[in-house]
């Protein structure tokens, strides 16, 4: 009997997956069979998976009709003979000794083991960085599995070793069909663990892709928000099911707040969220609990919740009907004017016509010209103007920027607000992919010009792009407490917590 089982779901892989089976076939630590679960993959994907298993007899291959990861893995752990677990994606590779490190460490009070994480991707994403930031090791050696600690760690199956009795007595699976589905394992394993032991050591290769089922969520935009409200609920009913639902009070009261506020942030759905969310809620009885914080976010869903439905109840009326289409004039008018706005104040031909930028630099510097007591700025500008006047493309390198950004802080530091939303529509111009442009507008209007609603803005800009500055979430807690908008505020805030996590 093999001492580790390592599950492998298999869909459309061909491109990555004899990397990913060469990795694994040479592991350093022999006493492992190779579950490959072929996913009903269309490609040469199962061809490749024979042609291994024909010369390594630990491989061990099974075909499935089309059902997603979950039913994959499900399906691989009912047939796996090793005492442990572990999970790799047919696009990823590990190191040669991974597993050899890693089950020294499966000790009798240790029911799990987590290693480093290294982000590769061979389609230049643009959130890869966030990603690495997210599986960067944290703890090492022996530690204690507190329920801060679960909340730090990365939720995903595959750097892991798993012991599999835990998984066959308290009947852990995957739910199908669904995303965010490593979630619901994840929690539901981690309630039977008080120890787990960290390898910091990238042993791991995550290989982002955008079209893997995350890469394609996160680029698409595509609404799955809703599966993380679900999640919770499979968490919530296992704990129920199985009698340890009072031990799991905080547990599932923090998850709840925590995914909803991200699903929240991300949806382009949020009034079927809000009414899914509400529904679990009322189920969990959130609104009876004992933290004053949850209650009242839970008091403040409900009211939101409300809210939509009498929106959709009026949408029901003949009445509404009758005025529905000057609602959808208004709502084009408005969506007009804020296009128009955008153009006036975006002058992103710039970023591709150098000459255009350099007029736009000019005005500015002759605009300063008639400030006084700005002489080292306008000196810095005029250098500036001469270095791109001869240019035939703009240069993006990070030390220009590095130095634009310093110049526009010392502007800001001063007082100079007028100056700083200037510059700053130029360098936006210049430089689209810094979105650091967006949080010093918003600073300059909601610190300098004492305007809110506009600071919301660009703060709201910024936040789209980057999701891990907590100051800033905080901020606009501030300004939705201001205008009295509590949902906003609880929201907000919780997700600067999440921020303060990650």
């Amino acid at each position: 009997m093999p001492k580790i089982s390592i599950i492998v779901p298999v869909y459309n892989a061909e491109k990555y997956l004899e990397k990913c089976l060469n990795s694994l076939t040479g592991q350093t630590y022999n006493d492992i069979e190779i579950i490959l679960a072929n996913d009903g993959s269309t490609d040469s994907s199962l061809e490749i998976c024979n042609r291994f298993a024909e010369r390594d007899n630990r491989i061990v291959v099974f075909t499935q009709e089309n059902a997603g990861p979950s039913v994959a893995r499900n399906n691989a752990l009912k047939l796996a003979k090793g005492e442990f677990i572990g999970f790799v994606d047919s696009d990823d590779f590990i190191e040669p000794d991974t597993y050899e490190k890693a089950i020294k460490h499966m000790t009798d009070d240790v029911n799990l083991v987590i290693w480093g994480v290294k982000v590769v991707s061979d389609d230049k994403l643009s959130y890869i960085n966030w990603f690495q930031d997210y599986f960067n090791a944290e703890y090492k050696e022996l530690q204690d599995l507190t329920l801060d600690k679960k909340f730090r760690i990365s939720v995903v199956p595959w750097n892991k070793l798993y012991r599999k009795s835990i998984i066959e007595e308290k009947q852990i699976d995957f739910p199908a069909g669904r995303l965010y589905e490593d979630n619901a394992f994840w929690w539901k394993y981690t309630m039977w663990c008080g120890k787990a032991y960290f390898i910091p050591e990238m042993l791991h290769y995550y290989n982002m892709r955008l079209s893997s089922l995350r890469g394609e969520v996160i680029n698409t935009k595509k609404d799955k928000e809703a599966d993380r409200v679900y999640m919770i609920e499979n968490v919530y009913d296992y704990c129920k099911n199985h009698n340890i639902l009072s031990e799991n009070k905080t547990l599932t009261e923090r998850l709840f707040v925590n995914a909803f506020t991200d699903a929240f942030q991300e949806t382009e759905q949020k009034e079927k969220l809000v009414g899914q969310a509400a529904a679990l809620a009322d189920k969990m009885k959130l609104q009876n609990s004992a933290d004053p914080d949850i209650k009242n976010y839970v008091k403040e869903l409900i009211k939101i919740n409300k809210h939509y439905e009498k929106i959709k109840n009026l949408q029901k009326t003949p009445e509404f009907h009758g005025v529905n289409q000057a609602i959808k004039e208004i709502k084009k008018r408005v969506k007009e004017a804020k296009e128009d706005y955008r153009e006036i104040c975006d002058v992103r031909l710039a970023a591709s016509n150098i000459k255009a930028a350099s007029k736009l630099t000019q005005d500015l510097i002759d605009d300063f010209l008639d400030k006084k007591g700005l002489k080292e700025e306008i000196n810095f500008l005029n250098d500036y103007y001469k270095y791109f006047e001869p240019a035939e493309d703009l240069p993006y390198t990070q030390k220009m920027l590095d130095s634009m950004l310093d110049f526009v802080n010392s502007m800001y530091s001063k007082g100079l607000a007028d100056e700083v939303l200037k510059f700053c529509t130029i360098l936006y111009a210049l430089y689209p992919q810094c979105f650091e442009f967006d949080r010093i507008k918003g600073d300059t209007y909601y610190f300098l010009k004492k305007e809110p609603l506009k600071a919301f803005y660009y703060y709201r800009q910024y936040t789209m792009n980057i999701k891990n500055n907590a100051s800033v979430f905080n901020v606009m807690a501030e300004i939705c407490e201001q205008r009295g908008d509590i949902f906003h505020q609880l929201v907000y805030k919780q997700t600067a917590l999440n921020a303060e996590f990650h």
